[in-house]
């Protein structure tokens, strides 16, 4: 029976509890509806006798949401890791690797130059995450390859040297078995390096196309490759970075074996996300690789990108604000970057505030309720949380009640939930424990926290009007 049930049992028998070290139990009891009411009034008449307060307690509580951006971790803006001024004020940096710095020898990773080059060690220590990509065509003013040259020698160069309206550069033959069998060792490198640990939370592939973006354009003797080939690329992707969440470009049929989510790098752009919407909403069995209908995708898997270089991010802040934000709810975003507005925009800070609001989760704790009958050794528990973000947090966090003592030390805790990603963006849930009543009293007092895993310890920031805080006081001073 729940303290609700506990309360009613109570006003009916005269404040009898069934069981319990703190109550006087009838011996003899007989289970009949007179039998419980004798036995109640019994026992309410021996703890009024012994002086026993028969009181009810409760302590409410209500707060309310900051108005304030809120830096938590794996959303939010991700800026170049190697732009040091920008990276240094986010929660998740962006690091792109080309297969020709990744591998510049056969089996020779280069490990060390790409720690240093994107300050790694950094932000490492400053517990910012990483949103990789591994690339093996990136479009520029002259011909240029972006695989090492031992690979384009071994590979016959049978790859196509393009010019085109996304400019210059050689796209490798994704056919090429010999390609696929370096590329699985070359990402299953990155995984050893990379993915043992939780410096990446996403990873997006990655791999196929101009920028690894799964397309190829601007010249007609480019084509993307079959699924069947596709799925060649993908898969090792999983096995490397089990720790990381995997997006793809669009939602593909191959994508759902995988568990991946999605990014659009034409965020802010109203017809190319329009056209990206409809993909998740509809699905294209016509585009090559085929693309399925995933429409509630954001809710068990991430959603990343960047802001669209087609526009100017003065036009995306500025006059075209309201769409800008519209389109961001609409697609569910958790994370934007490279291209984000992080610095060089003093004057949109605005505007600037209100998109990265619109990313990933926001945690508010809206209201507490601690209740129970003054002789119990245990109080009820009950909060209302909102997530007023558009995104669940898609780690499995467990959101934890704590004991604190009179010095605000963490004494004790127990969970109330193992994961909040089912409090969808918009949404509110209701959560209850009991706790033991001693947890506050005598100086104690209980806080709402979420936990991160690795350091066993409350670090989530809570959306309060009173303090940004890891912790929310729930009850006492």
């Amino acid at each position: 029976m729940d303290d609700d049930g506990r309360v009613q049992e109570h006003e009916k028998a005269g404040g009898k509890r069934s069981g319990g070290e703190d109550e006087p139990v009838c011996e003899g009891q007989k289970k009949s509806s007179r039998g419980r009411k004798i036995c109640g009034l019994l026992g309410a008449a021996v703890l009024l006798l012994a002086g026993v307060s028969m009181t009810y307690q409760k302590e409410e509580r209500t707060y309310q949401e900051s108005g304030k951006v809120i830096q938590n971790p794996a959303r939010g803006f991700a800026a170049c890791a190697d732009y040091y001024d920008a990276a240094k004020n986010c929660s998740l940096v962006y690091v792109d690797i080309t297969w020709r710095e990744w591998e510049p020898a056969e089996g020779r990773y280069d490990f060390a130059q790409v720690w240093e080059d994107n300050f790694l060690e950094e932000w490492q220590q400053a517990g910012k995450q990483v949103v990789l990509r591994f690339v093996c065509d990136v479009p520029g003013e002259e011909d240029h390859l972006d695989i090492p040259d031992w690979l384009y020698e071994l590979t016959g160069a049978d790859g196509t040297h393009y010019d085109g309206e996304l400019g210059r550069g050689y796209s490798p033959d994704y056919e090429n078995t010999a390609f696929q069998e370096k590329h699985e060792k070359a990402i299953a490198a990155l995984g050893r390096y990379f993915g043992t640990g939780n410096l990446v939370a996403y990873v997006e592939l990655g791999s196929i196309g101009h920028w690894g973006e799964w397309h190829l354009a601007g010249d007609e003797s480019l084509s993307m490759p079959e699924d069947e080939t596709c799925l060649v690329y993908a898969s090792p992707y999983a096995a490397a970075f089990p720790n990381a969440k995997l997006l793809m470009r669009r939602p593909y049929e191959i994508a759902a074996g995988l568990g991946a989510g999605v990014y659009n790098d034409m965020a802010g752009r109203k017809d190319s996300t329009e056209s990206w919407l409809e993909w998740i909403n509809k699905g294209d069995s016509e585009n090559i690789p085929a693309v399925t209908a995933m429409p509630s995708i954001w809710e068990n898997y991430p959603v990343g990108g960047e802001f669209t270089s087609s526009l100017p991010m003065e036009d995306m802040l500025g006059a075209d604000l309201a769409q800008t934000l519209s389109l961001l709810e609409r697609s569910h975003m958790t994370f934007l970057g490279p291209n984000c507005p992080v610095i060089g925009y003093e004057e949109y800070g605005e505007a600037i505030a209100q998109a990265e609001k619109k990313l990933g989760y926001r945690f508010f704790l809206a209201a507490a309720k601690l209740s129970g009958w003054s002789w119990s050794g245990r109080q009820k528990l009950e909060i209302q949380l909102k997530n007023t973000g558009t995104a669940p947090f898609y780690q499995n966090w467990p959101l934890k009640v704590y004991t604190l003592d009179e010095n605000g030390s963490i004494t004790d805790s127990q969970v109330m939930a193992e994961s909040l990603q089912d409090l969808l963006g918009q949404g509110q849930k209701s959560y209850q424990t009991t706790v033991p009543k001693k947890w506050s009293s005598d100086g104690n007092y209980l806080a709402i926290g979420i936990e991160d895993p690795a350091s066993e310890q409350p670090a989530l920031l809570f959306a309060q009007e009173e303090a940004e805080t890891v912790l929310v006081q729930v009850t006492g001073r």
